[in-house]
This record gives structure tokens, C-alpha cells and sequence, in this order.
């Protein structure tokens, strides 16, 4: 299927940049239908109901993702947008921590931030400047604090990936 797609847009629109977001892993505490998955046999089981995520669960969940947008974008000639990889680094951050998500502890937060610093990652990669500094503020509400510490997170992020001197 992606096969398809990209060779219909290639065709069909050979100047378009075509990009992979790489999502992120719900947050720990989600309970509700998720995949388990196992490694070892590179197969995804079936959906196993109200199973409690739990900080181990996400951080594999999170490798899997990651590692499968790396394959598809290393397979495809495709560049990635890390998305993922910048809600990785705010969990770890303590200043942040697991509040990107909505109370359904899945989808991205206004509030939480999580909205905000996708924004961020995405610009970064799409305009190659630096978020860092940038005087945009959403309608919603966020410190000052949490604005610059998200800009620094998703300037990480793509500078792992694009490397140091990529956004200025």
C-alpha cells in the first residue's frame, strides 16, 4: 500500500516532498484495548483489552514505532519527521514528563503541550529554522517556561536526526 501510494505521487507529482511522521506511544497509565507486541517473532499479537500501560510497555512501544519508521523512510528514500522521538525526550524530561496527552492518554494536548511541540518538530524540519526563540504562541494557554523548554526538546530531536547545524 505505501508502495503504491508513494509511486503515485512520485509520478503524479514529481517536485512534492514526500515526509514520514513518526508518531508517538500513549501514555503510561492508558488502559484500554492496546497491541502487544513481540520482538522476538517480529509478529503483532492481538489487541489485549484493558491492559494498564506501564513505563516499560511505553518505552518499547516507543523503540517499535521509531525503528519502524526508520525502516519505512530508510526503504522508501524518505525523510522523517520525529515527532516521536521529541515526546521520548519530554517524557524524560522531568520539568515535563508524561503530560503530552490528552485524558484519553493518547492524543496530543493543547495544555499539556503536546500540540505545541509537534508544531515545533514540524516546523523545524519543514523550514529548516530553529524553533528555539520563535515568538509564536498558541490561542491556548502555556508558560513561557514550558513554551522555551518544548522548543529546546523538538530542536534536540530534529538535530539528532538532521544533524547540529540543520535549523539556525
Amino acid at each position: 500500500m505505501v508502495l503504491k501510494m508513494l509511486t503515485y505521487l512520485r509520478e503524479n507529482y514529481p517536485n512534492a516532498k514526500i515526509m514520514w511522521q513518526q508518531v508517538w506511544s500513549k501514555e503510561v497509565g492508558y488502559q484500554g484495548p492496546y497491541t502487544q507486541v513481540n520482538i522476538d517473532s517480529n509478529f503483532m499479537g492481538v489487541p489485549e483489552v484493558s491492559k494498564v500501560l506501564t513505563k516499560e510497555k511505553q518505552t518499547q512501544n516507543y523503540e517499535i514505532i521509531r525503528d519502524c519508521a526508520l525502516d519505512i523512510c530508510k526503504t522508501f528514500q524518505i525523510d522523517r519527521i520525529p515527532s516521536g522521538d521529541a515526546w521520548q525526550l519530554a517524557r524524560a524530561d522531568q520539568r515535563i514528563g508524561d503530560t503530552l496527552c490528552k485524558k484519553d492518554k493518547t492524543h496530543e494536548n493543547e495544555e499539556g503541550g503536546g500540540q505545541y511541540l509537534n508544531a515545533c518538530v514540524w516546523y523545524e524540519v519543514l523550514t529548516g529554522n530553529s524553533c528555539i526563540g520563535n515568538t509564536f504562541r498558541p490561542h491556548y494557554a502555556l508558560s513561557e517556561e514550558k513554551i522555551t523548554i518544548l522548543q529546546e526538546i523538538a530542536h534536540q530531536a530534529v538535530a539528532a536526526v538532521y544533524g547540529e547545524n540543520y535549523a539556525k
